[in-house]
């Protein structure tokens, strides 16, 4: 695994001054590239890299030789960097690409960037000089790199000289008044990364992303408030319990879901938004975010921590809109036995308990097909059989144990249903005990 450092070289004639960053101050130097390799490239070794990305007219002005903004000539980038990594083993080198006059040019300078970085690579990219399209690009190659060579992104950083005025202006200032900051874009970044697992979320019932990505869009404050930081404690806390809610969905974990509390998270994110309103950037633009977590989160909103196996039939039906098809009938099968335990003071982490529920089930449905109900079990659930609940139910368990069967047994059977059959009978099944139990 490399570090890799990408940036892009201009042609203007560069203006010496001092670039900042956390209170951490690289003074005199005419190239960012300079600044940011001395702040985030400091103890790299044997092969980690800097790579610069120069057009025809960069290489000629500023890489090989350079030429300040007071018309003095300079080290070229280059020579610069060398020294930089002279007693570090570190590899400097640059990549011709086009100036990115159209769309075709434009291509070319992504595929430039994404062959120079490995699998498993670390990259940094410094965008300060990046011309037209290339800011914007970044973050897009960024998430391309990540997917397709599984990167992993450390920081996407901006030299702001221009804050401290115009070029002509800033010249006539002394050197030790130049002082210009290096703006950290990582934020955005992982915005974007954070947003895609809320899709995630929504879509496909899997909270693993956010989770994922909200330590990282939170990682900047904790760091400047040594882990202090309330808000972002809490986002970190949320993450979590959205990502150990739906691995209990996607695992089939019953007991977990039925003892979960649900309301209780879904409150802490409607404070979690409260702290938004007007203030706290970059956490601010997870509020829209948090909105759509709790739209999804709506069905469990008034589950509390107490124990109730409605909890399981409601996640039987997020399992289904999110295509968790397996999930779904398992777990509505597992919780219409758990609710039938606890009405009757039956330990409901019992097998020989759920069995004996499950024996009541089938000897309604036996009786309705006219066979002798099974006597040696005929006193135990007895009390069960003449319950309204169960012979409600009977018919929606018998269909439930077949899908069950026929899925379990991946269509090695006789008279399996086709996919689109199975999805509208749970459909329908789902309905009919929500009718039922009165969710």
């Amino acid at each position: 695994m490399a570090k890799v450092m990408l940036s892009f070289l201009g042609t203007n004639k560069y203006l010496e001054c001092n670039y900042e960053y956390n209170d951490v101050v690289i003074k005199n130097v005419h190239y960012v590239q300079e600044a940011i390799a001395k702040l985030f490239c400091n103890e790299w070794g044997n092969g980690d890299s800097i790579i610069v990305f120069v057009t025809e007219e960069a290489y000629k002005t500023n890489w090989v030789t350079g030429t300040s903004y007071e018309n003095k000539t300079i080290d070229g980038l280059e020579k610069v960097l060398h020294v930089f990594v002279k007693d570090k083993n570190v590899t400097v080198k640059h990549v011709p690409i086009s100036g990115g006059q159209n769309e075709g040019e434009i291509w070319s300078i992504f595929d430039a960037v994404i062959n120079s970085v490995n699998h498993d690579d670390e990259i940094i990219i410094d965008v300060t000089h990046a011309f037209r399209a290339i800011p914007m690009l970044a973050v897009v190659m960024i998430n391309y790199l990540q997917m397709v060579k599984n990167v992993s992104f450390i920081g996407l950083y901006y030299g702001a000289i221009e804050s401290l005025g115009r070029i002509q202006d800033i010249a006539l200032k002394n050197i030790n008044e130049r002082n210009a900051p290096i703006i950290d874009l990582s934020s955005f970044v992982y915005l974007l990364q954070f947003s895609n697992g809320v899709y995630n979320f929504i879509e496909y019932g899997d909270a693993k992303e956010i989770s994922k990505y909200a330590l990282n869009i939170v990682k900047p404050i904790l760091k400047e408030t040594q882990g202090k930081d309330e808000i972002s404690q809490k986002i970190k806390q949320i993450a979590e319990s959205l990502k150990i809610i739906t691995q209990n969905f996607a695992y089939c974990r019953g007991k977990d879901i039925i003892k979960f509390n649900y309301k209780k998270l879904y409150q802490d994110i409607q404070k979690l938004k409260e702290h938004f309103n007007g203030k706290v950037l970059p956490l601010k633009p997870l509020q829209p975010l948090l909105d759509n977590i709790l739209q999804k989160l709506d069905l469990f909103k008034e589950f509390d921590d107490v124990i109730n196996a409605k909890k399981g039939i409601v996640a039987a039906h997020w399992c289904l809109q999110h295509n968790l098809i397996q999930q779904s009938i398992t777990i509505l099968q597992e919780s219409l036995i758990t609710l039938l335990c606890i009405k009757f003071k039956l330990d409901y982490e019992n097998l020989k308990c759920r069995e004996l529920v499950g024996s009541a089930f089938h000897e309604i449905n036996s009786q309705k097909r006219g066979k002798v109900i099974n006597k040696s079990e005929s006193k135990e659930i007895e009390p069960l059989l003449s319950d309204p609940l169960i012979q409600s139910l009977s018919d929606t368990y018998n269909k439930l144990s077949q899908i069950r069967n026929d899925i379990n047994h991946a269509n090695f059977r006789k008279d399996t249903k086709k996919s689109e059959d199975i999805y509208k009978e749970i459909q329908e099944i789902l309905g009919k005990v929500l009718s039922i139990i009165k969710i």
